[in-house]
């Protein structure tokens, strides 16, 4: 049975929690019983008086952020500037996607972009020439800039790396230190973002979710 680990559809969509993306009966359960500790767990378990919804798939609204906040705020790291890249699934074209949907790496650069579903999770090189011109008016030049790219190199002819070593450059030509990673491990991902100094964000649920929890003050 495929149980991905998706942070971001558990904690948004009880319609997710309750039957997973192919109908499967107590997915939650079986969900928690693969990543027993996770912070998909601990949320669940932890929340008792669930008021989300399933009239959308995502109820946004009426998640328990200060629950997550509670299991995910430690103390506050170090002075990188950590960006957060959506690629991956949403950017690649996949064999099993009509050929009809596949484009090149930069379209995703020129404009943003619309998924196959109606959402929007990767951002045009605009929005991080504007996030730059920010970090050297407001931060400065000198801290290092994190990309946290997951899973990126896997494939070195694929939108996700070449998109990622796009954003990459950029950040170099205008005068920092750059360096690409991503962590196996998505809840030390997660909980290192939400506790980074300064994050930038990207589109989709893992980068949303994040950004929700440094908002609300400890």
């Amino acid at each position: 049975m495929n149980i991905p680990y998706n942070i971001g559809d558990f904690i948004r969509s009880k319609r997710y929690r309750e039957n997973g993306w192919n109908n499967i009966k107590n997915y939650a359960k079986k969900f928690c019983e693969k990543y027993p500790g996770s912070i998909c767990e601990k949320y669940y378990l932890l929340n008792l008086n669930d008021k989300q919804t399933d009239k959308t798939y995502y109820d946004d609204d009426n998640i328990n952020y200060k629950l997550l906040r509670d299991i995910t705020i430690k103390k506050k790291i170090d002075n990188n500037i950590y960006i957060h890249l959506r690629i991956g699934d949403v950017i690649d074209n996949l064999n099993w996607r009509p050929i009809h949907e596949h484009k090149d790496y930069k379209d995703f650069l020129i404009k943003q972009q619309i998924h196959w579903n109606g959402c929007k999770y990767v951002y045009p090189l605009k929005y991080y020439i504007d996030i730059e011109q920010k970090i050297a008016n407001t931060i400065g030049k000198n801290n290092t800039i994190t990309i946290i790219a997951y899973k990126y190199d896997i494939n070195k002819e694929s939108n996700s790396y070449k998109y990622t070593m796009i954003i990459y450059h950029f950040f170099v030509y205008k005068g920092y230190n750059v360096e690409i990673t991503y962590n196996n491990d998505i809840d030390a991902e997660f909980i290192l973002l939400c506790n980074s100094k300064y994050f930038i964000k990207s589109l989709g649920g893992f980068s949303f979710l994040i950004n929700k929890i440094r908002s609300i003050k400890n």
